[in-house]
């Protein structure tokens, strides 16, 4: 079963704590920050490409994604 666009936000929220993940999140799926935001807060699943950029962040999360605005090195 697919996440929902809540379920989303609460995961990277907990994974990217302190950063501007929904930039990268948005700048990664080729969508506007309000598309991204509009979607992460409906208990529906998000379009594809938004589902998609969001399970790439989350695989790589503990790679301490270097340039993620908020990240130490920034």
């Amino acid at each position: 079963m697919a996440l929902t666009g809540r379920q989303i936000a609460v995961e990277m929220a907990q994974k990217f704590q302190g950063r501007d993940w929904i930039a990268a999140l948005a700048e990664l799926c080729g969508q506007p920050r309000d598309f991204v935001e509009w979607h992460l807060q409906e208990d529906v699943t998000p379009p594809t490409e938004l589902g998609d950029a969001a399970s790439g962040m989350l695989e790589r999360a503990d790679d301490d994604f270097a340039g993620l605005p908020g990240s130490p090195q920034n």
